[in-house]
C-alpha cells in the first residue's frame, strides 16, 4: 500500500504526482492513498492535470458562470497506475482539491474517505468601486462531473469519518506532554484496505 500528500497544488505538482504513481505501478502496489487534506488553494489546472493522471476518461469538471466563457474539461490520457485509490479529505480541503476529489469520485475511480470538504471551488473577479476600494465578486463556479456545483455544500465523501472523538480533550493536559492525536481519517482509510495503521510514503 503506498501513500501520496498533496498539501498544495502548484506548478509541476502533477508532474510530481505522475512520476509517483509510475513508481507506485512499478513496486507492484495495487492499493493507493492520495491525502488532500489541508489543501485549501493552488492552481486549479494543476488540480485538474493531476486528476487527469489517474484518469481515462470522463468529465473532471467544467465552469460555469455568467460572465466567463463556459469550459469543460476531460480525462483524456492514459494512467501509470490503474490500482485501487483512496482520497482523504477534511472541512479545509477546497479549491483544486475539491475539483481533484469530487473528478475520482464522480467518476467511479476510487473512494473519497473523510469529511465533507469547505466548498469553495469558484472563480472570483476584483471590482474597482468609485470610493477607491473594490470588492471580490463570484463570477463562475466548478462543477463535479455530473455537474453540481461543488459550492453547494462541498463534496461529501464516500465513507464519512466521525471526528467527535478527536473534540474530547484529555483531563491532564496541559499538566503532561499532550498525546499526538490520533488519525481517524487515515486509520479508516487503511481499515477499508484491510490494512495495518501504518503507511509508507511514496512521494
Amino acid at each position: 500500500m503506498a501513500y501520496v500528500s498533496i498539501p498544495y497544488f502548484e506548478k509541476g505538482t502533477a508532474a510530481q504526482l505522475a512520476t509517483a504513481l509510475e513508481n507506485v505501478r512499478k513496486s507492484g502496489t495495487r492499493k493507493l492513498i492520495i491525502d488532500v487534506r489541508g489543501n485549501a488553494a493552488g492552481d486549479v489546472e494543476e488540480a485538474i492535470t493531476s486528476a487527469d493522471e489517474l484518469l481515462t476518461s470522463g468529465l473532471i469538471t467544467s465552469l460555469k458562470g455568467q460572465h466567463v466563457e463556459a469550459k469543460t474539461w476531460q480525462a483524456d490520457r492514459n494512467t501509470a497506475y490503474d490500482g485501487e485509490v483512496e482520497v482523504l479529505t477534511d472541512g479545509s480541503t477546497a479549491s483544486g482539491a475539491e475539483i481533484f476529489a469530487a473528478a475520482i469520485h464522480g467518476n467511479q475511480r476510487g473512494k473519497v474517505v473523510g469529511v465533507t470538504t469547505y466548498g469553495k471551488s469558484i472563480v472570483q473577479r476584483f471590482v474597482p468601486l468609485q470610493s477607491g476600494g473594490g470588492v471580490f465578486m463570484t463570477v463562475a463556479h466548478y462543477t463535479t462531473p455530473d455537474l453540481k456545483p461543488i459550492k453547494s455544500g462541498g463534496l461529501r465523501p464516500d465513507v464519512m469519518v466521525d471526528m467527535t472523538a478527536l473534540a474530547l480533550r484529555d483531563p491532564d493536559k496541559g499538566t503532561k506532554a499532550a498525546k499526538p492525536r490520533e488519525d481517524l481519517i487515515l486509520q479508516k482509510a487503511l481499515q477499508l484496505f484491510n490494512e495495518q495503521p501504518a503507511v509508507k510514503k511514496a512521494a
